[in-house]
Protein backbone atom coordinates (compact mmCIF):
# COMPACT_ATOMS: atom_id res chain seq x y z
CA UNK A 1 0.00 0.00 0.00
CA UNK A 2 2.70 2.28 0.94
CA UNK A 3 4.42 1.89 -2.95
CA UNK A 4 1.46 3.55 -3.97
CA UNK A 5 1.96 6.29 -2.11
CA UNK A 6 3.56 9.92 -2.75
CA UNK A 7 7.62 9.05 -0.75
CA UNK A 8 6.49 12.00 1.15
CA UNK A 9 3.19 10.56 2.61
CA UNK A 10 4.98 7.29 2.99
CA UNK A 11 7.72 8.79 4.94
CA UNK A 12 4.96 9.79 7.43
CA UNK A 13 3.18 6.99 7.35
CA UNK A 14 6.27 5.08 8.05
CA UNK A 15 7.29 8.14 11.14
CA UNK A 16 4.11 7.36 12.81
CA UNK A 17 4.21 3.56 12.83
CA UNK A 18 7.29 4.03 14.11
CA UNK A 19 5.87 6.21 17.11
CA UNK A 20 3.41 4.11 17.91
CA UNK A 21 5.88 0.94 18.17
CA UNK A 22 8.14 3.26 20.37
CA UNK A 23 7.94 1.91 24.21
CA UNK A 24 7.59 4.47 27.14
CA UNK A 25 7.05 7.37 24.46
CA UNK A 26 3.94 9.61 26.73
CA UNK A 27 3.74 12.53 23.97
CA UNK A 28 4.85 12.52 20.38
CA UNK A 29 8.43 13.12 19.49
CA UNK A 30 9.31 16.60 17.52
CA UNK A 31 8.38 17.18 14.10
CA UNK A 32 5.81 14.23 13.79
CA UNK A 33 3.73 16.31 10.07
CA UNK A 34 0.06 15.76 9.89
CA UNK A 35 -2.74 17.12 7.07
CA UNK A 36 -5.59 18.47 7.90
CA UNK A 37 -9.06 18.68 5.12
CA UNK A 38 -11.75 20.47 6.29
CA UNK A 39 -14.89 18.12 6.67
CA UNK A 40 -18.60 18.04 6.03
CA UNK A 41 -20.47 19.13 8.90
CA UNK A 42 -22.07 16.19 11.28
CA UNK A 43 -24.97 17.63 11.07
CA UNK A 44 -25.89 17.22 7.62
CA UNK A 45 -25.54 13.31 8.67
CA UNK A 46 -22.05 13.75 6.23
CA UNK A 47 -19.30 11.41 7.38
CA UNK A 48 -17.38 14.11 8.45
CA UNK A 49 -14.20 12.37 8.42
CA UNK A 50 -10.80 12.84 6.85
CA UNK A 51 -7.77 10.37 7.83
CA UNK A 52 -4.68 11.35 6.67
CA UNK A 53 -1.49 9.85 8.43
CA UNK A 54 -3.32 9.01 12.05
CA UNK A 55 -5.56 12.24 12.54
CA UNK A 56 -9.35 12.49 12.21
CA UNK A 57 -10.99 15.55 11.90
CA UNK A 58 -14.81 16.33 12.76
CA UNK A 59 -17.03 19.53 12.67
CA UNK A 60 -20.38 20.42 14.03
CA UNK A 61 -22.00 23.42 14.32
CA UNK A 62 -21.16 26.04 17.33
CA UNK A 63 -23.97 26.34 19.76
CA UNK A 64 -22.11 27.82 23.03
CA UNK A 65 -18.65 28.30 24.89
CA UNK A 66 -19.87 24.52 26.36
CA UNK A 67 -18.63 21.91 24.45
CA UNK A 68 -20.26 18.84 23.75
CA UNK A 69 -18.26 15.91 23.67
CA UNK A 70 -19.91 12.70 24.05
CA UNK A 71 -20.22 12.00 20.46
CA UNK A 72 -16.60 12.39 19.58
CA UNK A 73 -16.06 10.44 22.62
CA UNK A 74 -18.26 7.23 21.14
CA UNK A 75 -16.22 7.42 18.59
CA UNK A 76 -12.44 7.45 20.54
CA UNK A 77 -13.07 5.33 23.27
CA UNK A 78 -9.85 5.77 24.25
CA UNK A 79 -10.28 9.32 25.42
CA UNK A 80 -10.28 10.16 28.76
CA UNK A 81 -11.95 13.57 29.06
CA UNK A 82 -15.41 14.96 30.48
CA UNK A 83 -18.48 15.02 28.48
CA UNK A 84 -18.36 19.05 28.02
CA UNK A 85 -15.55 21.23 28.20
CA UNK A 86 -15.72 25.20 28.83
CA UNK A 87 -13.69 27.18 26.04
CA UNK A 88 -13.15 31.13 26.23
CA UNK A 89 -13.79 31.57 22.83
CA UNK A 90 -13.02 34.55 20.06
CA UNK A 91 -15.45 37.38 18.87
CA UNK A 92 -17.08 35.22 16.31
CA UNK A 93 -19.71 38.80 15.45
CA UNK A 94 -20.34 39.34 11.60
CA UNK A 95 -19.31 35.05 10.75
CA UNK A 96 -22.19 32.68 9.49
CA UNK A 97 -22.01 29.14 9.86
CA UNK A 98 -20.22 29.16 12.81
CA UNK A 99 -18.35 25.68 13.41
CA UNK A 100 -16.33 23.85 15.91
CA UNK A 101 -13.51 21.46 14.23
CA UNK A 102 -12.30 18.74 16.53
CA UNK A 103 -9.64 16.18 15.84
CA UNK A 104 -7.52 13.25 17.76
CA UNK A 105 -3.97 13.54 17.75
CA UNK A 106 -1.67 11.06 18.02
CA UNK A 107 -4.35 8.01 18.63
CA UNK A 108 -2.26 5.18 18.76
CA UNK A 109 -1.47 6.52 22.33
CA UNK A 110 -4.71 5.30 23.89
CA UNK A 111 -5.22 7.72 26.77
CA UNK A 112 -2.66 10.10 26.44
CA UNK A 113 -3.98 10.90 22.87
CA UNK A 114 -4.22 14.77 22.25
CA UNK A 115 -7.23 16.41 21.35
CA UNK A 116 -7.55 19.40 19.41
CA UNK A 117 -10.10 21.79 19.34
CA UNK A 118 -10.63 24.79 17.06
CA UNK A 119 -13.67 27.40 16.12
CA UNK A 120 -14.15 28.42 12.28
CA UNK A 121 -16.77 31.23 10.74
CA UNK A 122 -17.93 30.50 7.42
CA UNK A 123 -17.39 27.55 7.01
CA UNK A 124 -19.71 26.63 4.32
CA UNK A 125 -17.98 29.16 2.41
CA UNK A 126 -14.78 29.10 0.17
CA UNK A 127 -12.92 31.54 2.48
CA UNK A 128 -13.11 29.88 6.15
CA UNK A 129 -11.34 31.80 8.93
CA UNK A 130 -9.93 29.48 11.68
CA UNK A 131 -9.71 30.28 15.04
CA UNK A 132 -6.94 28.08 16.36
CA UNK A 133 -5.96 27.79 20.02
CA UNK A 134 -2.45 27.12 19.45
CA UNK A 135 -0.88 26.18 22.90
CA UNK A 136 -4.12 23.95 23.98
CA UNK A 137 -5.55 25.75 26.95
CA UNK A 138 -9.12 26.05 25.34
CA UNK A 139 -8.69 30.11 25.74
CA UNK A 140 -8.79 31.37 22.20
CA UNK A 141 -7.98 35.02 23.56
CA UNK A 142 -4.12 34.75 24.14
CA UNK A 143 -3.71 33.02 20.42
CA UNK A 144 -2.90 34.55 17.55
CA UNK A 145 -4.83 36.06 14.57
CA UNK A 146 -7.37 34.10 13.45
CA UNK A 147 -6.04 32.10 10.01
CA UNK A 148 -7.89 32.87 6.55
CA UNK A 149 -7.79 29.65 3.98
CA UNK A 150 -9.77 30.48 0.84
CA UNK A 151 -11.22 27.48 -0.64
CA UNK A 152 -8.60 25.38 -3.62
CA UNK A 153 -5.72 27.03 -2.20
CA UNK A 154 -2.29 25.85 -1.21
CA UNK A 155 -2.76 24.22 2.00
CA UNK A 156 -1.28 26.77 4.91
CA UNK A 157 1.52 25.56 7.57
CA UNK A 158 0.39 26.26 11.42
CA UNK A 159 2.57 25.22 14.45
CA UNK A 160 0.13 24.03 17.26
CA UNK A 161 0.76 22.58 21.21
CA UNK A 162 -2.38 19.84 22.02
CA UNK A 163 0.23 18.75 25.04
CA UNK A 164 0.83 22.42 26.12
CA UNK A 165 3.65 24.57 25.50
CA UNK A 166 6.39 22.69 27.47
CA UNK A 167 6.26 19.51 25.24
CA UNK A 168 6.42 19.00 21.02
CA UNK A 169 4.13 21.12 18.99
CA UNK A 170 3.05 19.43 16.04
CA UNK A 171 2.68 20.75 12.66
CA UNK A 172 -0.85 20.86 10.47
CA UNK A 173 -1.67 21.75 6.85
CA UNK A 174 -5.03 23.26 6.50
CA UNK A 175 -6.66 23.57 3.38
CA UNK A 176 -10.05 23.89 2.46
CA UNK A 177 -11.65 22.42 -1.00
CA UNK A 178 -13.40 24.68 -3.21
CA UNK A 179 -16.82 24.50 -2.79
CA UNK A 180 -19.66 25.12 -5.14
CA UNK A 181 -22.20 27.31 -3.70
CA UNK A 182 -25.45 25.72 -5.86
CA UNK A 183 -28.59 27.81 -6.14
CA UNK A 184 -30.27 25.68 -3.79
CA UNK A 185 -27.79 26.27 -0.56
CA UNK A 186 -28.12 30.51 -1.36
CA UNK A 187 -32.26 29.70 -1.85
CA UNK A 188 -31.51 27.79 1.84
CA UNK A 189 -29.83 30.31 3.38
CA UNK A 190 -31.75 33.08 2.42
CA UNK A 191 -35.12 31.81 3.78
CA UNK A 192 -33.05 31.10 6.88
CA UNK A 193 -32.24 34.94 6.87
CA UNK A 194 -35.47 35.30 6.49
CA UNK A 195 -37.47 33.77 8.75
CA UNK A 196 -34.95 35.73 11.11
CA UNK A 197 -37.06 38.50 10.24
CA UNK A 198 -39.64 37.21 11.51
CA UNK A 199 -39.64 37.95 15.71
CA UNK A 200 -36.97 39.78 16.18
CA UNK A 201 -35.77 43.16 17.45
CA UNK A 202 -34.06 45.26 14.53
CA UNK A 203 -32.13 48.61 14.47
CA UNK A 204 -31.56 50.53 11.16
CA UNK A 205 -29.84 53.67 9.14
CA UNK A 206 -32.30 55.20 7.45
CA UNK A 207 -31.65 58.22 4.31
CA UNK A 208 -34.48 59.63 2.95
CA UNK A 209 -34.72 62.39 0.08
CA UNK A 210 -37.63 64.71 -0.41
CA UNK A 211 -39.87 67.84 -1.20
CA UNK A 212 -42.64 69.95 0.12
CA UNK A 213 -44.57 72.57 -0.18
CA UNK A 214 -45.99 75.20 1.89
CA UNK A 215 -49.47 77.01 0.85
CA UNK A 216 -51.59 78.90 2.55
CA UNK A 217 -54.53 81.82 1.24
CA UNK A 218 -57.12 83.97 2.27
CA UNK A 219 -60.09 86.44 1.49
CA UNK A 220 -58.45 89.92 2.17
CA UNK A 221 -60.57 92.28 4.40
CA UNK A 222 -60.16 95.59 3.11
CA UNK A 223 -60.77 94.60 -0.75
CA UNK A 224 -62.59 90.62 -0.22
CA UNK A 225 -60.00 89.77 -3.06
CA UNK A 226 -57.54 86.33 -2.21
CA UNK A 227 -53.94 87.00 -1.17
CA UNK A 228 -51.82 83.77 -0.81
CA UNK A 229 -48.12 82.59 -0.53
CA UNK A 230 -46.03 79.51 -1.63
CA UNK A 231 -42.82 78.03 -1.04
CA UNK A 232 -41.54 75.04 -2.34
CA UNK A 233 -38.37 73.33 0.14
CA UNK A 234 -36.19 70.31 -0.73
CA UNK A 235 -35.53 67.68 2.70
CA UNK A 236 -32.65 65.53 3.46
CA UNK A 237 -32.82 63.37 6.27
CA UNK A 238 -30.39 60.43 7.79
CA UNK A 239 -31.40 59.03 10.59
CA UNK A 240 -31.86 55.68 12.90
CA UNK A 241 -34.50 53.37 13.38
CA UNK A 242 -35.86 50.60 15.82
CA UNK A 243 -38.07 47.71 15.32
CA UNK A 244 -39.81 44.97 17.09
CA UNK A 245 -41.09 42.50 14.16
CA UNK A 246 -43.95 40.21 14.63
CA UNK A 247 -44.65 37.97 12.02
CA UNK A 248 -47.63 40.50 10.31
CA UNK A 249 -46.98 43.18 11.70
CA UNK A 250 -44.00 45.86 12.89
CA UNK A 251 -43.94 48.73 15.77
CA UNK A 252 -40.90 50.94 16.12
CA UNK A 253 -39.53 54.47 15.87
CA UNK A 254 -38.01 56.62 14.04
CA UNK A 255 -35.33 59.42 14.69
CA UNK A 256 -33.55 61.41 11.73
CA UNK A 257 -31.63 64.64 11.32
CA UNK A 258 -33.52 66.89 8.74
CA UNK A 259 -31.43 69.25 6.34
CA UNK A 260 -34.26 72.47 4.87
CA UNK A 261 -33.03 74.24 1.05
CA UNK A 262 -35.64 76.95 0.77
CA UNK A 263 -36.39 78.18 -2.27
CA UNK A 264 -37.62 81.17 -3.16
CA UNK A 265 -41.14 82.06 -1.58
CA UNK A 266 -44.27 84.06 -3.12
CA UNK A 267 -46.34 86.22 -1.61
CA UNK A 268 -49.26 86.71 -4.28
CA UNK A 269 -51.95 89.76 -3.61
CA UNK A 270 -55.30 89.98 -6.20
CA UNK A 271 -55.95 93.85 -6.58
CA UNK A 272 -59.13 93.31 -8.79
CA UNK A 273 -60.98 90.88 -10.80
CA UNK A 274 -59.29 89.04 -13.70
CA UNK A 275 -60.33 90.82 -17.06
CA UNK A 276 -60.27 90.51 -20.70
CA UNK A 277 -58.32 93.28 -22.53
CA UNK A 278 -59.27 93.76 -26.67
CA UNK A 279 -56.00 95.34 -27.75
CA UNK A 280 -55.22 95.90 -31.75
CA UNK A 281 -56.87 92.69 -32.30
CA UNK A 282 -55.91 90.53 -29.72
CA UNK A 283 -57.29 89.48 -27.05
CA UNK A 284 -55.26 89.75 -24.11
CA UNK A 285 -56.18 87.80 -20.14
CA UNK A 286 -54.66 89.93 -17.38
CA UNK A 287 -54.58 88.10 -13.86
CA UNK A 288 -54.42 91.29 -12.10
CA UNK A 289 -52.35 89.74 -9.17
CA UNK A 290 -48.85 91.36 -7.81
CA UNK A 291 -46.39 88.75 -7.07
CA UNK A 292 -43.86 89.73 -4.83
CA UNK A 293 -40.81 87.59 -4.00
CA UNK A 294 -40.80 87.34 -0.35
CA UNK A 295 -37.64 87.18 2.01
CA UNK A 296 -39.10 84.80 4.71
CA UNK A 297 -36.49 82.27 6.37
CA UNK A 298 -37.51 78.86 7.13
CA UNK A 299 -35.54 77.06 9.87
CA UNK A 300 -32.67 75.09 8.18
CA UNK A 301 -31.83 72.92 10.82
CA UNK A 302 -34.37 70.00 11.83
CA UNK A 303 -34.97 66.94 13.97
CA UNK A 304 -37.84 64.42 13.42
CA UNK A 305 -38.65 61.88 15.89
CA UNK A 306 -41.83 59.36 15.39
CA UNK A 307 -43.51 56.43 15.89
CA UNK A 308 -44.63 54.24 12.99
CA UNK A 309 -46.43 51.20 12.19
CA UNK A 310 -46.83 48.85 9.12
CA UNK A 311 -48.62 45.65 8.33
CA UNK A 312 -46.40 43.08 6.51
CA UNK A 313 -47.50 41.14 2.75
CA UNK A 314 -44.59 38.21 2.68
CA UNK A 315 -44.13 38.34 -1.40
CA UNK A 316 -42.60 34.70 -1.79
CA UNK A 317 -39.18 33.67 -0.08
CA UNK A 318 -37.15 37.02 0.17
CA UNK A 319 -39.18 40.13 0.08
CA UNK A 320 -42.24 41.64 1.73
CA UNK A 321 -44.14 45.02 0.80
CA UNK A 322 -45.14 47.29 4.11
CA UNK A 323 -48.15 49.60 4.17
CA UNK A 324 -46.57 52.16 6.84
CA UNK A 325 -47.89 55.10 8.74
CA UNK A 326 -46.16 57.78 11.01
CA UNK A 327 -46.53 60.15 13.16
CA UNK A 328 -44.32 62.38 15.28
CA UNK A 329 -42.79 65.49 16.12
CA UNK A 330 -40.41 68.03 14.71
CA UNK A 331 -37.89 70.35 16.76
CA UNK A 332 -37.25 72.88 14.94
CA UNK A 333 -33.50 74.01 15.19
CA UNK A 334 -33.24 77.62 15.97
CA UNK A 335 -36.89 77.53 17.03
CA UNK A 336 -38.21 80.64 15.01
CA UNK A 337 -40.03 81.60 11.78
CA UNK A 338 -38.77 85.10 10.20
CA UNK A 339 -41.74 86.46 7.99
CA UNK A 340 -41.20 89.15 5.57
CA UNK A 341 -45.00 90.16 4.53
CA UNK A 342 -43.92 93.54 2.95
CA UNK A 343 -43.32 94.61 6.49
CA UNK A 344 -39.92 96.19 7.60
CA UNK A 345 -38.37 95.24 9.53
CA UNK A 346 -38.97 91.46 9.43
CA UNK A 347 -40.91 89.92 12.03
CA UNK A 348 -40.43 87.09 13.99
CA UNK A 349 -42.38 84.45 14.96
CA UNK A 350 -41.71 81.42 17.86
CA UNK A 351 -42.05 77.86 16.18
CA UNK A 352 -40.07 75.19 18.69
CA UNK A 353 -42.42 71.87 17.31
CA UNK A 354 -44.25 70.87 14.06
CA UNK A 355 -46.57 67.84 14.37
CA UNK A 356 -46.76 65.56 11.09
CA UNK A 357 -48.72 62.35 9.69
CA UNK A 358 -46.84 60.67 6.55
CA UNK A 359 -48.14 57.31 5.20
CA UNK A 360 -46.80 55.78 2.46
CA UNK A 361 -45.48 51.53 1.71
CA UNK A 362 -42.27 50.00 1.78
CA UNK A 363 -40.46 47.11 -0.14
CA UNK A 364 -37.76 44.75 2.07
CA UNK A 365 -35.79 42.47 0.95
CA UNK A 366 -33.53 39.49 2.79
CA UNK A 367 -29.76 40.27 2.13
CA UNK A 368 -28.31 38.57 4.74
CA UNK A 369 -28.54 36.53 8.16
CA UNK A 370 -30.36 39.21 10.00
CA UNK A 371 -30.17 41.91 7.24
CA UNK A 372 -32.28 43.58 5.46
CA UNK A 373 -32.82 46.27 2.66
CA UNK A 374 -36.02 48.45 2.96
CA UNK A 375 -37.08 51.15 0.11
CA UNK A 376 -39.89 53.06 0.09
CA UNK A 377 -42.09 56.42 -0.74
CA UNK A 378 -43.92 57.96 2.07
CA UNK A 379 -46.49 60.97 1.39
CA UNK A 380 -47.27 63.34 4.73
CA UNK A 381 -48.85 66.50 6.20
CA UNK A 382 -47.49 68.94 8.95
CA UNK A 383 -49.06 70.92 11.29
CA UNK A 384 -46.78 73.83 10.02
CA UNK A 385 -48.41 76.81 12.70
CA UNK A 386 -45.94 79.55 13.99
CA UNK A 387 -47.37 81.16 17.24
CA UNK A 388 -49.29 84.31 16.19
CA UNK A 389 -48.22 84.01 12.30
CA UNK A 390 -51.59 83.29 10.97
CA UNK A 391 -53.22 85.33 13.19
CA UNK A 392 -51.94 88.17 12.29
CA UNK A 393 -53.53 88.44 8.52
CA UNK A 394 -56.12 90.68 8.19
CA UNK A 395 -58.73 88.35 6.35
CA UNK A 396 -60.86 85.94 6.60
CA UNK A 397 -61.66 82.16 5.43
CA UNK A 398 -57.70 80.86 5.61
CA UNK A 399 -56.88 77.79 4.24
CA UNK A 400 -53.44 76.34 4.84
CA UNK A 401 -51.42 73.36 3.41
CA UNK A 402 -47.73 71.65 4.06
CA UNK A 403 -47.72 68.22 2.07
CA UNK A 404 -44.41 66.84 1.41
CA UNK A 405 -43.42 63.38 -0.11
CA UNK A 406 -39.60 61.41 -0.03
CA UNK A 407 -37.99 58.69 -0.90
CA UNK A 408 -36.13 56.64 1.64
CA UNK A 409 -33.48 53.67 1.78
CA UNK A 410 -32.74 51.83 4.97
CA UNK A 411 -30.74 48.62 5.97
CA UNK A 412 -32.05 46.97 9.28
CA UNK A 413 -29.99 44.71 11.12
CA UNK A 414 -32.09 41.98 13.39
CA UNK A 415 -31.06 40.63 16.50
Amino acid sequence: MISKLTPFIACLLLLNILQAQTPGMGVPSQGAFSQLNIPQLYDEKLTGEMNTTNVEFLAYPYQSSKIDLRDIKKRYPQLVIDDYIQVIPPVMDGFNDATIVMGVIDKHLGSEAGLVIWLAGNYESNKVTFFIDENGDRNFLNDKKPMVVKGGRNPKSVEVYPYGKNNASRQLFVAVPRKAVTKKKRIKRLEKSKAKMYKNFSVGLIVQLGTAKLHHDYIKDKDDFLAWYDVNISEKQIGLSANYNFRNFRLGGIGTYQNIFQYTSYFKDRFAEPEVINQGGSRIFRENVAENPNRDIHSQHRFRMGLNAAYRFHLGRFSEFQPTIEAGTIYHGNGKYIANKHVKPQLTYDQVFSSFLSYGGRFEFATGRYRSLALGVMFGKVIWEPEGYYESFEGTELQKSYNNWSIDIGYHYGF
